[in-house]
């Protein structure tokens, strides 16, 4: 949902990490039936750890 998408971006500008599409469509495809949102902030924390400790 537009939402969802929101709330989304503005954790991903937090963690000052961002997703692209085509990247979150490939990890979708790699795990069906997990939840979009539960992929991005799996992204997002990995993002955030590679920033953190590079």
């Amino acid at each position: 949902s537009i939402l969802q998408q929101e709330l989304l971006l503005n954790a991903a500008d937090q963690f000052g990490v961002t997703v692209s599409d085509e990247e979150l469509n490939r990890k979708l495809a790699e795990k069906p039936g997990v939840d979009k949102v539960q992929v991005l902030n799996d992204m997002k924390i990995d993002g955030y750890f590679a920033l953190q400790y590079p």
